[in-house]
């Protein structure tokens, strides 16, 4: 199983990174890094899981779900959205695209 981390601050793909390595999930886990979502977007690695940050330069975790969900190339990834924001675009927009 692989599992995506994009994330563009260095230090909190960091730490999400070793918090995953450090869990026994009982499968085989290979942790594939991104670091915007351009690279993420122009990868070929098949994603079975993808932990995003909403808020990134160029293109934000909101528009990179929309795109991937509209993708029919790729396979059914299972999406989970982090931020620290309070404002309801951060908050509801992952929700309502699915």
């Amino acid at each position: 199983m692989k599992l995506g981390i994009c994330d563009d601050e260095a230090v909190v793909h960091h730490q999400v990174k070793e918090y995953i390595e450090g869990i026994d999930f009982g499968v085989s886990l290979e942790l594939v890094d991104f670091y915007n979502g351009k690279e993420l977007l122009e990868s070929t690695s098949q994603i079975d899981i993808l932990l995003l940050d909403i808020c990134m330069p160029e293109l934000d975790g909101i528009e990179i779900g929309r795109k991937l969900k509209g993708n029919l190339n790729i396979g059914k990834i299972e999406f989970s959205h982090s931020t620290l924001h309070n404002r309801f675009r951060f908050i509801f927009s992952p929700i309502l695209f699915g």
